[in-house]
């Protein structure tokens, strides 16, 4: 398992994935450090392997995020990143980001754009789960 320094790291580079948010209080990473000792296993070579790309690369982040959610959604990957979003979600300055908002013409039109997007980036990403690349 990565160092104390390390997990809490982890946690802010999820929320600036997801979220696109650069300044994290220092608590949530302690709080994601303990939920993930407390409900995680370590991570097998190839998963440890694939965690640090997803860490390091932005696009390879959601590639594999959503190729684990297609080909092996219970994979200790997607429990990390569950732990982050509901650290995230339940507290009082990130809240807003998983609230519905008033949707306007230019949100739909983004979205259309967005939804084949991710359809790619499932196939893409289930490919490299499914093969183990």
């Amino acid at each position: 398992m990565r160092s104390n320094h390390n997990m809490q790291q982890d946690f802010m580079t999820i929320a600036k994935r997801l979220l696109h948010v650069d300044d994290v209080p220092n608590e949530l990473g302690l709080h994601y450090e303990q939920a993930v000792h407390k409900i995680d296993t370590k991570l097998s070579n190839y998963q440890q392997k694939v965690w640090n790309r997803m860490l390091q690369y932005p696009i390879l982040f959601h590639l594999y995020d959503s190729g684990f959610a297609l080909v092996k959604p219970d994979a200790l990957i997607r429990r990390r990143v569950f732990i982050a979003l509901a650290i995230l979600e339940c507290n009082p300055y990130y809240t807003d980001y998983f609230l519905s908002t008033k949707v306007s013409t230019w949100d739909i039109i983004k979205l259309l754009v967005e939804l084949p997007l991710a359809v790619i980036y499932g196939m893409i990403g289930g490919l490299l789960v499914y093969f183990k690349i």
